[in-house]
């Protein structure tokens, strides 16, 4: 991808072939043999230019200047001759009216016929012999005969019209260049202690500390400064924030010098190795250190564990931190990171007490008319529990604490739904349900405390399933099914399941866990 040294090189290249020159033709459409062959890209033509516009911006028009801030390139035209200046013998140079900005995006590159241009890492170069070249999204004719094509391939380069670029945005946006106008470092520094971000992510930011800083230079920089780039910016000590700047200012100037070709680079650069992500034979430096790859700032981040360590603290140890540190890298996921720490600490927040409140309504207690409490029935092996009876010893003046306050009402039973949650004074329960043809216990005097009824064994729709065939599946929330108790079963609903884990609340109130399959646990057909 094209950073501050590609696209100041690319800037000289056209300069030094087209410096002075006049435009005696101009193409806006397509051009080199691709599916687009013909048409005017509307996408790379931004904001609303046609072919028209274009054209009149340039043909006729000299090359006054080309500058450039961070990765915004511009070219500057003179306006064009009158028929006043004509006769007059003037050069129409010398007054200023036009201004084309360049982007050159992921694989943006200016080719001029005959002539070998910057040449990208991932990007094979064109054959200079072939004209035009595939891609080509503008063609330029000079009058001195020099053929100049803008290409792009995956048409996230943009041209856009200014008449005074410094002054209007993207490029009065940009924070200082760091080879043309570099920051001193006091600024420098106290422009990371106001951060909170990576280091990676706030060079990154074009207008934070500098513009012009790519994916490359990041990794680069914070390398040859021995910093890992994930220290957020004010956790850096001022050595380390100086070597960061001066580790800054001399990659640009180097690469700018040596024209961004990376076959000039020093061998001890990372650059040189940092492409191998995936690849076992091109993940080490020439000593043998490993490189491990990480995503910071939103991009894949190669780094030297054994030179720049481990951050000093890392950015993403608590949702919070991570949704703090991407607001302030001002990436375009910024606000989607926020939301999503903030919904998992509500999600955490909510499981917590969802727990909680299971644990609570585990060790409820079931209250008596007189106000005291018989706790639940604890449980037996294979889930069993004791029937709950009167106790003949209770005082006669004493109201039995056994004895359940309300009786639920027997309604129809409802699907259960998958948010709702069942308690033991919400249950429903069919008349089928509660008294499955039942009959009192001959041998047991009826009393006036509520106990449960001793159903015989039910027949037709309640039909009880032999527990053989059934599956741990079989056992949902909401079903229906009967459970034995001192040789008497007794309806229940199945109110929650983990695992071969069951909780089934009775009509009682009383509620009880156990594990299934079990022989004392059947399901209702």
């Amino acid at each position: 991808m094209p950073e501050l040294p590609e696209v100041d090189s690319a800037g000289k290249f056209v300069w030094k072939n087209c410096k002075g020159q006049r435009v005696v033709d101009v193409c806006p459409n397509e051009q080199g043999g691709g599916p687009r062959e013909g048409l005017f890209d509307e996408i790379i033509m931004g904001e609303g230019l046609d072919a028209e516009n274009i054209t009149k911006a340039m043909l006729g028009r000299r090359l006054q200047a080309v500058g450039r801030r961070g990765k915004q390139l511009w070219f500057t035209f003179s306006e064009k001759p009158t028929e006043k200046s004509k006769k007059k013998k003037e050069d129409a140079a010398e007054s200023c009216s036009s201004h084309v900005l360049f982007h050159l995006g992921m694989t943006g590159s200016f080719r001029i016929q005959g002539k070998d241009g910057v040449c990208y890492v991932r990007l094979k170069p064109e054959d200079k012999t072939v004209w035009p070249p595939r891609f080509c999204k503008l063609e330029l004719v000079f009058e001195n005969g020099v053929r100049v094509a803008f290409c792009d391939p995956r048409r996230l380069g943009r041209i856009k019209l200014r008449s005074n670029p410094l002054e209007s945005p993207p490029i009065s946006l940009l924070a200082r260049d760091p080879v043309e106008d570099p920051p001193t470092l006091a600024q420098f520094q106290d422009r990371l202690k106001e951060l909170s971000a990576p280091v990676k992510a706030a060079l990154l930011d074009q207008s934070k500390i500098v513009s012009g800083v790519g994916n490359w230079i990041a990794d680069e920089v914070c390398f040859q400064a021995r910093v890992h780039p994930a220290t957020r910016c004010n956790d850096l000590t001022e050595e380390m924030s100086a070597r960061l700047h001066s580790s800054l200012l001399d990659i640009c100037k180097f690469a700018v010098d040596v024209e961004a070709d990376y076959h000039q680079f020093p061998d001890s650069w990372l650059f040189h190795y940092r492409w191998g992500k995936g690849n076992k034979t091109n993940s080490k430096m020439p000593n043998g250190d490993k490189i491990e790859f990480s995503e910071v700032g939103g991009r894949t981040t190669a780094v030297v564990p054994a030179v720049q360590g481990k951050p000093l603290k890392a950015v993403g140890s608590t949702k919070s931190t991570k949704a703090k540190a991407a607001k302030s890298s001002g990436g375009k996921n910024a606000e989607k990171a926020a939301l999503k720490a903030k919904s998992s600490e509500s999600n955490g927040k909510a499981s917590r007490k969802r727990k909680t409140t299971e644990k609570q309504e585990d060790e409820k207690p079931t209250s008596g008319t007189d106000g005291k409490h018989q706790t639940r029935r604890k449980l037996q092996k294979k889930g069993g529990a004791k029937k709950v009876e009167n106790t003949p010893e209770d005082p006669p003046d004493k109201p039995n604490t056994n004895k359940p306050s309300i009786k639920p009402k027997p309604k129809k039973v409802k699907a259960a739904s998958k948010k709702s949650k069942l308690e033991p004074n919400k249950l429903e329960f069919s008349e089928s349900d509660t008294h499955l043809n039942s009959k009192p216990a001959a041998s047991e005097p009826e009393k006036s405390g509520h106990v449960r009824q001793t159903p015989s064994e039910p027949s037709g729709e309640n039909k009880l399933h032999s527990p053989q065939p059934f599956r741990l599946e079989d056992f949902k929330k909401g079903a229906k099914l009967q459970v034995k108790f001192d040789d008497s079963w007794y309806p229940g609903i199945i109110a929650f399941r983990r695992k071969n884990t069951i909780k089934i609340f009775y009509e009682d109130g009383s509620m009880e866990v156990c594990t299934v399959p079990d022989k004392d646990v059947i399901l209702v057909a």
